[in-house]
């Protein structure tokens, strides 16, 4: 359960749960976030690309761009960043902590 907020300026903000890294800061928040907080990270990976959509799951995020690209963050427990776990405990697909371009 979190949110996201987008600026004309291009600032993202993210608010609510953190637990699975949903806002894509490369940081797990086990406290509930209650007042924006800036992400930075964002604002440095889709510099130069304009995100049209946030989508957001319980324990990820997904971002639409013009160009039609999706990125996701978060937790890939069931597959649902788009990446392929190869086997039970394959936890390096796990997370992706950061927002990562999902191969169409």
């Amino acid at each position: 359960k979190h949110s996201f907020l987008k600026t004309v300026n291009n600032e993202y903000y993210g608010i609510g749960n953190n637990h699975y890294c949903q806002f894509g800061n490369a940081q797990k928040t086990y406290e509930q976030v209650q007042t924006p907080l800036r992400l930075h990270e964002l604002e440095e990976i889709f510099d130069g690309i304009q995100v049209t959509q946030i989508e957001c799951g319980q324990l990820h995020s997904l971002f639409l761009t013009a160009d039609g690209l999706v990125y996701s963050c978060g937790f890939n427990g069931l597959g649902q960043l788009g990446f392929r776990k190869s086997q039970k405990h394959d936890f390096e697909n796990e997370y992706a902590l950061t927002p990562t371009k999902i191969p169409l």
